[in-house]
């Protein structure tokens, strides 16, 4: 059974190498009434690489990597390291969201080895007692509130304009605007031609 879950993380402190440390899962019930017990994470894919994806999508660049995966205190943790900012436009932006904090979910992606049903107030759940963790992704809500992320960077400048998304030093207001504002006209049909096709045709 393949599965994600999210946490929901709030920065509060720095590493010394600008790593993020982060909460990737406790054994809190989630919004889908499911539960994962810590101990029992194989994290034999994790020992090498870990990759940090965005939104779960695999057939996009990493952001960054795990490093320090394991559990301790009951909750699974481990630092992030981001990606270099100038990998690309969309690197930078998610660099400069993490550190100022409007980024604060991650969601574990992992196939679940033993797992039983479960029904109590709440509704259906399940009890996932063994996991192999395949790679954990910054995302945009996350489901276990007690989640933390528990470190944060240094603050670097981003004033580089993205596309259509402007960005201005590290602390200031982002300021998101279109690309350009002016209108295009509309193509004048031409009638004659359209005609001449049409009768063609006959």
């Amino acid at each position: 059974m393949e599965k994600t879950k999210n946490v929901i993380s709030d920065v509060v402190k720095a590493n010394k190498d600008g790593s993020y440390r982060f909460i990737l899962s406790t054994d809190a019930k989630d919004s889908d009434n499911d539960i994962i017990y810590q101990d029992g994470w194989d994290m034999s894919r994790a020992k090498d690489h870990l990759p940090a994806l965005w939104m779960h999508d695999h057939h996009k660049l990493p952001v960054g990597r795990w490093k320090n995966v394991k559990v301790t205190g009951g909750k699974l943790v481990g630092d992030l390291e981001l990606a270099p900012a100038e990998s690309s436009g969309f690197q930078k932006a998610i660099n400069s969201l993490v550190d100022n904090g409007f980024i604060k979910a991650v969601s574990v992606g992992f196939r679940a080895k033993e797992y039983n049903e479960r029904k109590d107030d709440d509704g259906y759940g399940y009890d996932i007692t063994k996991a192999q963790l395949h790679e954990v992704s910054l995302v945009n809500v996350g489901a276990q509130p007690e989640a933390l992320a528990l470190a944060k960077s240094f603050c670097p400048d981003f004033d580089a304009e993205l596309g259509e998304i402007e960005t201005t030093k590290s602390g200031e207001d982002v300021d998101l605007k279109p690309a350009s504002s002016e209108k295009k006209p509309k193509p004048t049909p031409n009638l004659d031609k359209a005609k001449s096709i049409i009768e063609g045709w006959k």
